[in-house]
């Protein structure tokens, strides 16, 4: 898998043909260009790419694999995909978005009444619906999966659900198959939500890894932008030398930054914590 340096550096080169409406997720986010001064668009793409450069490289089927997103928004990572990710050692995916937001999911038809790959059009189903409705899971439940995101999601569910929604992923995914899950995580149970006007619940990070590992293993994690208020009062307090260097890096590399000097939290506790993993066998 490609480190941090390697994707940043091929993505710079390509910024200038990224589709804008990539990162437009209708009044909350507006990006006019893609600016690497950007934390929200580097947050997004980089998250994106690191995703799918493991999609590419490390799931077995390449023979038009089934792929499973729920939260697919207006469809930011099959545009993605298609746009500027796809590999002639890989067929299209056979690929279903889901998402609640009815503004969102036509965005994302749009997308596909305009794609000149036919292939591609035709392997694909957006679906505007809940994903804690058993009926959903009735229609989703026909195929097995080699690819399930979840990215941005489990924090605008309630708490009660999430076990069971982990467990109907697992249930509908092929052997050997790959579930990805991004969400908020804290330095500390005492931390105040990052968005509590449309966020339920944001995880400690022990927690989310013990919500997967009941029916998954992890394969790897990254995280982008930490911006732990806690950590950073603590490490300013303790070390304030420590702390401009911390500001530093955060506004030139607005990505995971692993430095010892800062302590373990730098690495492990980012704004936003991708985990990627592998269903386990029975």
């Amino acid at each position: 898998m490609k480190n941090f340096h390697d994707v940043h550096r091929e993505l710079s080169t390509q910024s200038e043909d990224i589709d804008k409406d990539l990162l437009n997720d209708g009044e909350l986010y507006t990006v006019d260009k893609l600016d690497f001064g950007s934390t929200w668009s580097m947050k997004i793409i980089l998250r994106y790419l690191m995703v799918l450069n493991f999609y590419q490289t490390n799931v077995e089927n390449r023979d038009n694999p089934n792929m499973l997103e729920l939260g697919c928004s207006n469809g930011k990572l099959l545009k993605l995909y298609q746009n500027h990710f796809r590999s002639p050692l890989f067929n299209n995916p056979n690929y279903i978005g889901v998402d609640a937001s009815q503004k969102f999911i036509k965005k994302a038809n749009e997308f596909l009444e305009n794609n000149n790959n036919r292939n591609f059009y035709n392997q694909t189903k957006f679906i505007c619906h809940n994903i804690l409705f058993e009926s959903l899971w009735n229609e989703l439940s026909r195929i097995k999966y080699d690819f399930v995101v979840m990215m941005e999601v489990i924090e605008h569910l309630p708490f009660d659900k999430h076990n069971w929604l982990i467990n109907k992923i697992a249930d509908n995914m092929k052997e050997n198959s790959y579930f990805v899950i991004s969400t908020p995580v804290h330095y500390s149970r005492n931390e105040e939500l990052y968005y509590p006007e449309d966020h339920i619940n944001e995880y400690f990070i022990s927690d989310l890894y013990q919500l997967v590992l009941n029916r998954f293993e992890i394969v790897t994690t990254f995280g982008f932008n930490i911006k732990s208020r806690q950590f950073k009062k603590k490490l300013r307090e303790s070390n304030p030398k420590a702390y401009q260097y911390y500001k530093l890096f955060n506004q030139v590399l607005p990505a995971q930054i692993t430095l010892s000097t800062f302590d373990l939290a730098l690495s492990k506790t980012p704004e936003f914590l991708t985990i990627i993993c592998k269903l386990k066998g029975e």
